[in-house]
């Protein structure tokens, strides 16, 4: 049936043809304006559909599946570009950007040369060929095209091979069974990232007699016991060393280091010196021939914070951002997962914080999500740092505690207005004077140990402590004489108290060993005045009773105390009289805090959030305390979008470029000694979430956190070359300073540009959906919205409802305002390519004013009036 359908269609359609040929003259203007018009549209349509085409000049022929009255329609007058699209034919797209025929065919006509170390385009001619492509250029000229930088003596050839990834072996050898799993691991991830950079899988290897034969990659740890323990700590090695060289039409490489994590980087090295040719459609890889790099880095703390608690940000997310730290060398993940506004960290231990803190059943982290992450990053060489924040902070997810018969876990939970209690909205601050608040964070601490296996590093919040949350309640304050006479120093020692009970609580979780480093954020509690000093030991400060605490955790606190005190010039019976089982505030006081005040500068580290300019930095680094730096004003990534609780332009900006993020060096200039210098184990860039999700997360974290990346390994300054010590026959990266040029022109960073631009296309090839420009992320027009909050319900409403006004939009990946989720019925402006950010707690705001109303009617604690 199928073969009289086909041979009835072709005599219909030869019979028309014919008729049409017979009597064309007789077809009017407007039967041919019809035909004419049928063609454009077709036309028009593939050529939109080009795009998904490889390069048309290679393809075999293959007819389209096109409508039989098509056919007829494009007979009638042979449309010129019908030729073309029938030799069309679809293939598996590229996994790197890939590009149109229109620009493969425009880009054949051009070709590159290195030109005193910079890639120049010429128009293709007999004298210039064979073709060079940009790609292939760049890896061949100028400055070293690694990122970061290496710190030791580097030797690139400017020479490559060809590749076949069948031909590629990667061989592990360590002294540990644990170790060698985790290199078999790397050399798969080494392996899959090689596979992103090309189509691959056609199998159509047209240039074999240039290609390599073999390629070995050999990747060996040799080192004692203890740096072989596969887990990333401030004291481990991440220095490595690199060779490659070609024997004949064999390629070996060979990574050395004396931990797993030092060899993790130099198989990402190695990576970044491989490259795909985009104008070679042979399915080959090339590669760098012949290099020496031996590199550490300079600081051994290289972090990035995200936000999961105002906005939930998926774990595919979070895997994706793990990966491009990998890919940069970042060793940290600071993961900021709980705050006021939900906790979304289904605790085994605690399963009440989640059930009453999680945006939903959907919106949360269970301890298989973390151990997933954890062990992600591990074998990337990045270690999760999980914080739940406290005292401060904390609001949703602890409701629950006087329906448990434990009592108000948490204070001020949605208070108004809010900028009496909190330092943003929704307010809410643990319960300094319940026991059953430090036995939730224990078991809290407990979870975190296990599931991020982190045993030298922890990091336990502790921002933005409002005193006047805890002031209005009687029962916190207490009412001895001195709490009267000077309460703002009362409430700073009870700040303090709840710093070393929390701290006890974690070295218990710990197995009784106490962290080298607990992590702190810098706050009025990092102040010269209470890190400095000591309290005065005979005070008979008269506070309540802060709990009991069991045999072996009062053991535990003996052994850490008598450790400490070596270290200490204080007097040593403070340390060993006995200790009763039931501690009264003034016994912990005179136990912990003579140390150091309240944080002992031999266990905590200070995280420096403020401004470069403040003196939180020179003051605790004076003091000699560890710090790793975060400073707003160059490394808070969300600064610069707007005001999201208000108007104004926010509490931070502008948008820091990524100039602004690799230029910050504050070392450079506070005058440290070697010693003061030490101290700094690094720094972290911070990206809140409260206009942040999923899809703009990658956007405003790359290329910024990989120029993090460089400063923290690096750290190179305005002296440094091009790139690294080289031979004058291999590269010369010594001239790419032009003669004549401006002298206010910063060549280390322009030469930083170019790396950078290579490492932005690496970040995208895999996966990364970076649309910014390299120049930075554009801010949007800030928000406008005025005070929403209120004692009622319909006061709230109708303040919204009048003020809201979501403005403008960004050039790149821009912001819309969580304000345009909220507006259930009110209209806003502005638009975005990406989904727009919706903070979650006020989508929930509603519900909070009506607790707020219920508890203001019951409550008889004074709170000051709302305006």
């Amino acid at each position: 049936m199928g073969a009289k359908h086909s041979q009835l269609f072709l005599v219909i359609r030869y019979s028309i043809l014919k008729m049409v040929a017979k009597y064309s003259q007789l077809l009017t203007k407007r039967g041919l304006f019809f035909c004419i018009l049928v063609g454009g549209v077709f036309a028009i349509y593939f050529w939109g559909r080009l795009e998904d085409f490889t390069d048309v000049k290679s393809l075999p022929r293959r007819k389209l599946a096109v409508p039989s009255a098509m056919i007829l329609s494009l007979d009638l007058f042979r449309m010129p570009f019908m030729g073309m699209v029938s030799r069309a034919s679809y293939t598996k797209k590229r996994s790197v950007t890939p590009m149109s025929n229109l620009d493969s065919l425009l880009g054949s006509t051009w070709t590159w040369s290195c030109e005193q170390n910079q890639c120049v385009r010429h128009m293709l001619s007999e004298q210039r060929r064979p073709r060079v492509s940009l790609a292939t250029c760049t890896m061949q000229c100028g400055a070293l095209p690694l990122w970061p930088r290496p710190t030791g003596h580097t030797e690139l050839s400017a020479t490559f091979s060809k590749f076949r990834l069948d031909c590629l072996q990667v061989s592990s050898a360590a002294a540990t069974p644990k170790v060698t799993e985790l290199l078999d691991r790397a050399g798969g991830i080494f392996l899959d990232n090689l596979k992103a950079l090309s189509w691959q899988g056609q199998g159509r290897y047209q240039d074999e007699v240039r290609a390599l034969e073999a390629f070995q990659v050999k990747v060996s740890v040799s080192g004692s016991s203890s740096e072989l323990e596969p887990y990333l700590t401030l004291k481990t090695d991440e220095g490595y060393r690199l060779t490659v060289r070609k024997h004949g039409k064999t390629l070996r490489a060979t990574v050395t280091s004396g931990t797993f994590f030092g060899a993790r980087h130099g198989l990402e090295t190695l990576s970044q010196m491989i490259w795909y040719d985009e104008d070679d459609d042979s399915g080959i890889l090339r590669v760098l021939d012949n290099a020496t790099v031996d590199d550490r880095p300079v600081f051994p703390h290289r972090g990035l914070m995200i936000d999961t608690s105002r906005n939930f940000i998926p774990l595919s997310s979070i895997m994706l951002t793990i990966d491009g730290m990998a890919a940069s060398k970042l060793n940290t993940l600071h993961w900021h997962m709980t705050d006021s506004q939900s906790f979304p960290f289904d605790s085994p231990r605690v399963p009440q914080m989640a059930q009453y803190g999680a945006y939903s059943f959907d919106e949360t982290y269970s301890s298989a999500d973390v151990s997933s992450v954890v062990e992600h990053a591990r074998v990337r060489g990045v270690r999760v740092l999980v914080e739940i924040d406290a005292p401060a902070h904390a609001g949703v997810g602890w409701q629950w505690g006087p329906v448990s018969g434990k009592g108000n876990l948490t204070l001020c939970v949605n208070y108004q207005p809010w900028r009496m209690y909190c330092g943003q909205p929704p307010c809410g601050q643990l319960n300094p004077v319940n026991d059953h608040t430090y036995r939730v964070l224990g078991d809290l601490y407990a979870d975190l140990v296990e599931l991020t296996r982190t045993t030298d590093e922890f990091h336990m919040g502790g921002d933005e402590v409002d005193l006047n949350c805890w002031a209005v309640h009687k029962e916190v304050l207490g009412q001895s004489p001195k709490a009267k006479e000077n309460p703002r120093e009362t409430l700073m020692e009870l700040w303090g108290s709840f710093q070393v009970r929390a701290l006890e609580k974690l070295m218990v979780a710990n197995r009784h060993v106490m962290p080298k480093a607990v992590i702190v954020w810098s706050s009025e509690l990092t102040k010269p005045k209470y890190i400095t000093r000591s309290p005065d030991r005979d005070s008979n400060l008269e506070l309540p009773v802060l709990g009991s605490i069991a045999q072996h955790e009062t053991s535990a606190l003996a052994n850490y105390a008598t450790e400490v005190g070596r270290n200490h010039s204080i007097r040593k019976d403070l340390f060993y009289a006995p200790i009763p089982i039931t501690f009264r505030f003034p016994c912990i006081y005179i136990f912990m805090i003579n140390i150091n005040m309240y944080l002992n500068r031999e266990v905590f580290v200070v995280q420096v959030w403020g401004g470069s300019d403040w003196a939180d930095t020179a003051d605790l680094l004076n003091a000699n305390y560890r710090v790793i730096l975060s400073h707003v004003n160059a490394w808070y990534l969300d600064c610069g979008f707007g005001n999201w609780f208000g108007p104004g332009p926010g509490s931070c900006g502008p948008v820091a470029s990524w100039q602004t993020v690799y230029q910050h060096r504050p070392w450079v200039n506070m005058g440290l000694t070697s010693e003061q210098r030490a101290l700094i184990l690094g720094g972290e860039a911070c990206l809140w979430s409260e206009q942040v999700n999923q899809n703009s997360l990658e956007s405003r974290l790359w290329p910024r956190a990989a120029a993090l990346a460089e400063r923290l390994w690096t750290d190179p300054d305005a002296n440094m070359d091009g790139g690294g010590a080289t031979t004058a026959q291999q590269r010369n990266v010594s001239g790419i300073q032009p003669q004549r040029s401006p002298d206010n022109i910063d060549w280390n960073l322009r030469e930083a540009h170019g790396r950078l631009s290579l490492q932005r296309d690496r970040l995208v090839g895999p996966g990364h959906r970076s649309k910014c420009r390299l120049a930075g992320v554009v801010p949007t027009k800030s928000d406008a919205m005025s005070e929403f909050f209120g004692r009622t319900q319909k006061k709230m409403e109708d303040q919204v409802q009048s003020q809201v006004n979501t403005s403008g939009s960004s050039n790149c990946s821009p912001v819309t305002s969580w304000k345009s989720k909220f507006s259930l019925r009110w209209s806003t402006s502005g638009g975005s390519t990406c989904s727009p950010v919706t903070s979650r707690e006020i989508m929930t705001i509603l519900e909070w004013s009506k607790e707020y109303r219920v508890k203001e009617e019951d409550e008889s604690v004074s709170r000051g009036s709302t305006s």
